[in-house]
């Protein structure tokens, strides 16, 4: 009779445990992948300097929208800083199915604002700062004609 507590015995069946676990995992993980149905329109800039510098501006964030990128850099500034800004975007999708039907989003335009204050005094150590952002603030529309009605007509982060 063999012993099932031989180190190579266990050894073994652990592999095939782990083996069987990272399978069911990746399995599942794929029918999960194909189920989504978040709605994530992510806006990462609110800055048209850090939009310029391709957003590697955390490290030299020097103005009102350092709130946003990098909250320290806030006491880089000296006095009352305001920035605003407003963002026009228009979220036109199309969707075809591979049995050929069809759908778009209304593609109306969709104003996402920004504003940002910042209060340093200049005789003190502390700097305070305020800012009012949407970093997902879009929504869909696909109206109650699209193939997957049933699933889903419009999404919104607003």
């Amino acid at each position: 009779m063999q012993n099932i507590l031989n180190p190579a015995t266990v050894s073994s069946r652990v592999e095939k445990i782990i083996k069987i676990i990272f399978l069911s995992v990746f399995v599942l993980g794929l029918e999960g992948a194909s189920r989504v149905g978040a709605v994530g329109f992510r806006l990462p800039n609110q800055d048209p300097e850090a939009i310029a510098r391709g957003n590697a501006f955390a490290a030299t964030a020097d103005d009102p929208d350092a709130i946003y990128y990098n909250p320290a850099g806030i006491t880089q500034l000296q006095g009352y800083n305001l920035s605003l800004g407003v963002y026009s975007i228009s979220a036109n999708t199309e969707y075809k199915s591979p049995s050929g039907a069809t759908a778009s989003t209304d593609a109306e335009l969709q104003e996402v604002p920004q504003i940002y204050f910042v209060d340093a005094p200049t005789n003190q150590s502390l700097s305070f700062g305020l800012g009012i952002y949407a970093p997902y603030g879009l929504s869909l529309d696909w109206g109650n004609k699209a193939p997957f009605k049933t699933v889903a007509e419009s999404g919104s982060l607003i």
